[in-house]
């Protein structure tokens, strides 16, 4: 969870949002959600997103693994 922290924060300072803002911390918040989501895929899910253009996006991600 550190090295996660750690990257967010990065990514979202080179976005020139700062992390204490309201948005840093939505953006955080979000991102967070996100990863944890797309780490739980098979790699079989992920596959079938990408030979199936899918976008990783969270409300795919959260369909896909409702539906599989």
């Amino acid at each position: 969870p550190d090295e996660l922290d750690a990257f967010l924060e990065k990514y979202i300072a080179s976005k020139g949002i700062d992390i204490n803002s309201d948005q840093g911390k939505a953006m955080k918040e979000i991102l967070t959600k996100f990863i944890s989501e797309f780490k739980n895929m098979s790699e079989e899910d992920i596959l079938t997103f990408i030979e199936n253009n899918i976008d990783f996006t969270q409300d795919n991600i959260e369909s896909s693994t409702s539906s599989f």
